[in-house]
């Protein structure tokens, strides 16, 4: 099996190389890639509600499956990857139609920056509880069933709050629907094409590019090998680590 070294860990324990982790990470750009036009053309179509709640779901099956995938063989488990990449390229067209429809203009950098900030989030949550499940008689398995579950319970919650309008939301007062509207025209929103050559041809449009491809480089760079680098090079898991921050803050506390 390409990529993976079989040991003898009662729960098919499975390690990587440096390559296999490299094409495990790069498939999911792809697949984002791949998806993101149609995923777009889908969101303005039928609304975040909708496609978004679907490959959100869609998402938290393939996390589900990647225990399986391994198991099967290398090429499943890039397919399985490659769906998770499918199920990523919803988040920025999500993000692009709550800011068009549902934000107040003078706090359209806040949201944008409120939305963003999952990239650091995310691993607050998933890094420690990972480490937490992996250490235990579960095993990693585990890690893709519990973050499969709390996908599709988060997403149909959103499926059951979120409105596409602000006009469909019964919680939202006449007073917020009008800040809301407030500098800006919603009667045309539905007929602007995105100016795809507009965007491609300006300077301002491409220093985003390279700064978000700067930026992800090094996100991705660090969530991939830290864990490793705690691992192989710390010899440290989840319970030593608490064992000493528990030990560190004993000493501030004997000592300061």
């Amino acid at each position: 099996m390409k990529g993976l070294n079989d040991t003898t860990d009662p729960n098919w324990g499975i390690e990587l190389s440096n390559n296999a982790k490299s094409e495990a990470m790069a498939v999911v750009a792809a697949g984002a890639l791949i998806a993101n036009l149609p995923i777009v053309t889908l969101i303005n179509m039928y609304g975040p509600r909708y496609m978004f709640t679907a490959v959100g779901l869609f998402g938290a099956i393939a996390t589900a499956c990647v225990p399986i995938a391994l198991r099967t063989g290398w090429y499943w488990f890039l397919f399985i990857r490659v769906l998770q990449g499918i199920a990523f390229a919803g988040d920025m067209a999500t993000f692009g139609s709550f800011m068009n429809y549902w934000t107040y203009f003078k706090q359209n950098a806040f949201f944008t920056s409120t939305l963003c900030v999952y990239v650091q989030l995310a691993p607050v949550f998933t890094n420690p509880i990972s480490g937490l499940i992996c250490g235990s008689s579960v095993g990693w398995p585990g890690i893709y069933y519990v973050h499969s579950a709390v996908a599709a319970i988060l997403f149909v919650v959103f499926f059951f709050t979120y409105r596409n309008f602000p006009d469909e939301h019964p919680r939202v007062s006449h007073v917020e629907r009008g800040k809301i509207a407030r500098g800006r025209d919603l009667g045309t929103d539905y007929t602007k094409r995105i100016p795809y050559k507009a965007i491609l041809s300006s300077p301002a449009a491409w220093a985003v590019f390279i700064g978000g491809l700067g930026n992800f480089a090094g996100i991705n760079l660090l969530y991939q090998f830290s864990p490793t680098y705690l691992n192989k090079v710390c010899f440290s898991n989840f319970f030593s680590l608490l064992k000493k921050i528990k030990v560190d803050q004993g000493l501030k506390k004997r000592y300061f």
